[in-house]
């Protein structure tokens, strides 16, 4: 009973830290933390001379809000320490899988055979952002 128990408990905890994982993919340097990054679109438009610290990538379900998204994107670069963001690329894309199953069915008198078939598709929409993020030189 103790060792189901062990077990339920364990399996809740991965459930819950599943459900909590990052939307973000980051690769690069990390500095101390930043306060209010700036927001470009164009490296032409960054008039202070900087270094590029990495790359963020950040996928959310596109039933959010995409201002949700930018300032989830805003606060995980103040956290890795950048003095700006530029975002390179802002995309929806469209997922899915079908899944679907047949089923017996009996025979008839004349030898023929009736079957059962049913499919579904499930639809994902994602808001994905790719944004590189910037340090200013001193």
């Amino acid at each position: 009973m103790n060792r189901l128990l062990n077990l339920s408990v364990l399996f809740a905890i991965l459930l819950f830290g599943a459900s909590c994982s990052s939307p973000f993919s980051y690769f690069g340097k990390t500095y101390p933390a930043t306060e209010n990054p700036e927001l470009f679109f164009r490296e032409a438009d960054v008039k202070k001379e900087y270094e590029v610290m990495g790359k963020l990538q950040a996928e959310m379900p596109a039933d959010n809000n995409s201002d949700k998204l930018q300032r989830k994107v805003m606060r995980e670069a103040a956290r890795k320490g950048a003095d700006a963001v530029i975002i390179d690329n802002f995309d929806l894309t469209t997922g899915g899988f079908t899944s679907g199953g047949v089923g017996g069915g009996k025979r008839g008198k004349k030898g023929g055979s009736v079957g059962v078939s049913t499919s579904s598709t499930k639809v994902k929409k994602n808001i994905n952002v790719e944004a590189t993020l910037i340090k200013y030189k001193k």
